[in-house]
């Protein structure tokens, strides 16, 4: 229903109160600068807008919404509203002139023809906008849930890529098997990198840059100069400092807002 506002536009009932309102209005401010003003009551005002906003509606709510067949099958009630909602104007049109029933003019009733059609172009026009307005509202929903299908998959397969990815470390004469996943994060000391896992920590020479280029797509950002670190390890972000679960680093400045959009969307 168009008052609880669910049509693809926002406040649609404003643009009826405004269209009628203009409507009923425009007479009076036409003559306000005559002699004697408008010569017609505001009852009279009334009846002539409500015999033109029943058959508008009737096309506009229920008419224009049928499919093609329904359409024309339901044709002649269509027009059985529109000539009948004239002919009635024209009988209830004559009580406001002097309190005596005025006979029927041709004249009169293709006036009303010409004035009612008027308005059913006027919602043809506002229905056409608004399908168009739909139609865009539900491409770009299909857009949207499209990307996102796509980012979830992409996300299972960078969390698969990143949990099948095996490093082969070698320090102290040994030759340790570490998952990408196990990674915490990887800490730069001067000469040596130190590897942070759950478990273990190990001292390798290497340099932190080489690892930021192995880990690039594996869910690894850098928080700190000094700092490589897995991105679903990390548990919340203060001010300069995140936090895993066992161990708080430091954020420096320069990555703290990829760092951030990061997190949030992760």
């Amino acid at each position: 229903m168009i008052l609880k506002n669910r049509g693809p536009i926002k406040y649609e009932y404003i643009l009826h109160l405004l269209l009628w309102g203009g409507v009923l209005l425009f007479p009076h401010i036409k003559f306000i600068e005559r002699d004697g003003g408008y010569p017609e009551t505001f009852g009279h005002d009334l009846n002539s807008i409500l015999f033109i906003i029943i058959p508008s509606y009737v096309f506009y709510f229920w008419w224009l919404p049928l499919t093609s067949p329904q359409r024309w099958k339901w044709l002649p009630i269509l027009v059985l509203s529109f000539v009948g909602a004239i002919f009635v104007h024209e009988f209830t049109d004559s009580l406001f002139h002097d309190n005596s029933f005025q006979p029927f003019s041709w004249k009169s009733f293709l006036s009303d023809m010409v004035k009612t059609s008027a308005f059913f172009l006027v919602f043809l026009a506002l229905y056409f906008i608004k399908h168009a307005v739909k139609q865009k509202d539900e491409l770009a929903k299909v857009t949207k849930d499209k990307n996102q299908a796509e980012l979830r998959v992409f996300e299972a397969q960078a969390a698969t890529q990143a949990a099948d990815e095996v490093h082969y470390i070698y320090a102290d004469k040994t030759t340790y098997k570490i998952n990408s996943r196990e990674i915490l994060f990887i800490k730069a000391e001067i000469d040596y990198v130190k590897i942070v896992t759950s478990n273990r920590e190990i001292m390798v020479l290497d340099s932190i840059r080489r690892w930021k280029q192995v880990l690039s797509k594996q869910g690894f950002l850098q928080a700190h100069r000094s700092y490589l670190v897995r991105l679903d390890a990390i548990v919340s972000i203060s001010q300069g400092k995140l936090k895993l679960k066992k161990h708080d680093i430091p954020i420096g400045p320069s990555y703290k807002s990829a760092l951030m959009d990061a997190f949030k969307t992760k």
